[in-house]
């Protein structure tokens, strides 16, 4: 059966001569669940500029285990701005998990936003992965004393998304309702962005 072909795929994986063989086993071992290839696959992403092949293979694979645990790399991949559509594949791939680490990770890194080929990542998942990704963190942010700017970088992750960000401008009027009279330049600035979102979503 195909468990028992595992182990003749991790040899091949691992030691075959050729790109094309060991290509294959390694796409063969993700869609088979191989879960013990994860650190693996992870450690081949990482040398992705040493090996493109390999890491191409990884980047694969690590998205049709589904394995949270390879979304670490493909976010490093993301940020490094290294194959995008590559790296979109996987991480929707994986599903709602990666989309939770997706918005963790931009929220920290906002600047990642400001690029066209990053992007793609975010317009490449599924709005019933990230929307709730996105309401789950504004809740968590409730509170919080910058939740003005971090509720903006929520809201331009899916400025240009036509079916989430009047969702997300809704969701953050819902946390926080006293935005709408808030004092500041943040607040204001985010007042335009929901204004800006809302006009996105009537659209």
């Amino acid at each position: 059966g195909d468990v028992e072909a595992i182990p003749l795929l991790r040899a091949a994986h691992a030691g075959d001569v050729t790109t094309e063989v060991r290509d294959a086993a390694g796409r063969a071992l993700g869609r088979l669940g191989d879960g013990d290839m994860v650190d693996s696959f992870v450690a081949a992403l990482a040398r992705r500029r040493d090996d493109h092949a390999a890491a191409r293979t990884a980047a694969h694979a690590l998205g049709q285990l589904g394995d949270v645990r390879g979304v670490d790399a493909l976010l490093a991949a993301y940020e490094s701005a290294w194959l995008p559509e590559v790296v979109s594949e996987a991480l929707v791939a994986v599903g709602p998990a990666a989309s939770a680490q997706l918005v963790a990770f931009l929220e920290d890194r906002p600047k990642l936003l400001d690029r066209s080929t990053a992007r793609a990542v975010i317009a490449a998942q599924r709005a019933t992965d990230l929307l709730p990704a996105l309401q789950a963190r504004l809740d968590e942010l409730a509170g919080a004393a910058d939740f003005v700017p971090r509720a903006t970088v929520l809201l331009k992750i899916v400025e240009e998304r036509t079916d989430l960000a009047e969702a997300v401008a809704l969701a953050i009027v819902q946390v926080r309702p006293g935005i709408e009279t808030e004092a500041g330049r943040d607040a204001a600035t985010l007042r335009r962005r929901l204004a800006a979102a809302a006009a996105v979503g009537r659209a």
